[in-house]
């Protein structure tokens, strides 16, 4: 009975292994849960254990694993038959090489069958540990797009933690064999050895679950952005629906005031009459530029704080595509362009920001061109990057790095530099709909575009 007991432990620590491997290696078909899969698998597999026939507990093992493989996640049947071949290959030589190892140093036997039995468990037990071991490591170089930022991050603890608790089962096992212990300390290093396999599945799964909590909650606060950026922007077309309603009605009493100054010869009076009337926020432009929501919501903001502070904003997206961006990446972008933007122009003589974005003719890539006023050179480190003149100087490059990063991952180029001939400062974005990996490049020039 306890022999029955001990092995189904093993097996369900060999299913959740598998689990782990897969699930970080594998995008799944669905949505579903994939518990059930595995257990009625690494339940056929301890029910054929007990023939107690290797050759049969080896082809079972890769047969069930591979439908399992087809059953649960969405890859090509030779991409599943090699990550289950692996899988096997990694159990076995797992098992074969410390068996070998071991045998011949701290076992003192040749045949692991003749070794006492709370040692061969604990030995199964480290072996499992080694398993996992390794299975961190091919994780790490095979790991898909969703599973990276979590692998990247536990990948040195666990294995640090998998490293320890496997040295540790050897140092049972050694006691284990050359001590002469009663039942209850065999019992006591037996347990102690699940204990330490346990701590690494557990460390692993808690990692896996705080950053999906993490993914949660950064797609919460995503959401609530774009909530609260759509009543803003709500607020501002409404708010522009009454000004121009309020336009429209006194537009026959503006109209007889500039008939009045040009009939009496006032016709400065008059042009700057009709500029005001052109200022207004009752006769700005509704944007509406692309088929983006995010980068409207956004623009509709930065368009309301550029004429705040007296800044001329002109934008030219008609028609573009950014709709294969990810929305933290607009928002990112476009933010913290318009956010140096605005900063370098305030206070200038002719302070103005000029947006456009474009798509080439194929639509393989999208042109973002921002040119707005800057009265004097911004500071460029060693490295070409340009620092604002915000007056945290611990943040300085923050913003220029995180767009970096982005255009990094979209496989494009960027471009910034100065212009002395008109006081400008000039950044262009270069972003591949279906991302190439290339090359970031800063280049200075002293011409315009």
């Amino acid at each position: 009975m306890a022999h029955a007991i001990l092995y189904l432990l093993i097996f369900l620590i060999e299913g959740y292994i598998a689990f782990y491997y897969y699930d970080h290696i594998l995008c799944r078909a669905s949505s579903r849960p994939v518990s059930i899969p595995y257990i009625l698998v690494y339940a056929c597999l301890y029910a054929i254990f007990f023939a107690n026939i290797v050759v049969l507990n080896d082809i079972s093992f890769f047969a069930l694993n591979y439908f399992l493989v087809l059953q649960v996640y969405a890859c090509p049947l030779f991409t599943g038959l090699f990550f289950t071949l692996l899988l096997e290959s990694m159990m076995l030589l797992t098992e074969f090489i410390p068996g070998i190892l071991l045998g011949n140093t701290i076992l003192k036997a040749t045949d692991i069958a003749l070794v006492p039995q709370t040692s061969r468990y604990i030995f199964i037990v480290c072996s499992k540990l080694l398993f996992f071991l390794v299975v961190l490591i091919v994780v790490r170089i095979f790991h898909h797009g969703r599973a990276q930022s979590s692998t990247n991050k536990s990948f040195w603890p666990l294995l640090s933690i998998c490293t320890f608790t496997c040295c540790i089962s050897v140092i049972l096992i050694y006691v284990c064999c050359h001590n002469n212990l009663n039942r209850p300390s065999e019992y006591m290093l037996l347990f102690t050895s699940f204990v330490l396999i346990a701590i690494s599945l557990f460390f692993a799964w808690l990692f896996d679950y705080n950053q999906t909590q993490q993914t949660l909650i950064t797609n919460l606060k995503l959401e609530s952005q774009r909530a609260e950026d759509a009543i803003q922007y709500s607020r501002l077309m409404e708010q522009q629906d009454e000004d121009q309603k309020i336009l429209i009605h006194d537009i026959k009493n503006h109209l007889q005031a500039i008939h009045d100054l040009n009939i009496s010869g006032q016709y400065r009076e008059a042009n700057q009459y009709i500029e005001q009337l052109t200022d207004t926020s009752a006769l700005s432009r509704t944007y509406q530029p692309t088929n983006c929501q995010i980068f409207n919501l956004l623009i509709a903001k930065y368009s309301s704080i550029c004429d705040t502070q007296s800044i001329r904003f002109t934008l030219d997206a008609k028609g573009t595509d950014l709709n294969f961006m990810r929305f933290q990446d607009v928002t990112a972008i476009f933010c913290n362009l318009m956010d140096n933007a605005i900063e370098a122009a305030r206070g200038t003589d002719e302070a103005k920001i000029d947006l456009r974005l474009s798509d080439n003719a194929p639509h393989t890539h999208t042109v973002v061109t921002m040119v707005n006023s800057c009265q004097t050179p911004p500071v460029q480190t060693e490295t070409n990057r340009y620092l604002s003149s915000k007056p945290d100087k611990i943040r300085h490059g923050f913003g220029t790095k995180s767009i970096e990063n982005i255009i990094k991952h979209y496989g494009g180029n960027i471009e910034m530099y100065y212009s002395e001939e008109d006081k400008s400062f000039h950044t262009i974005l270069l972003i591949q709909h279906d991302p190439l990996p290339t090359e970031i490049f800063y280049k200075k020039k002293k011409k315009g575009v």
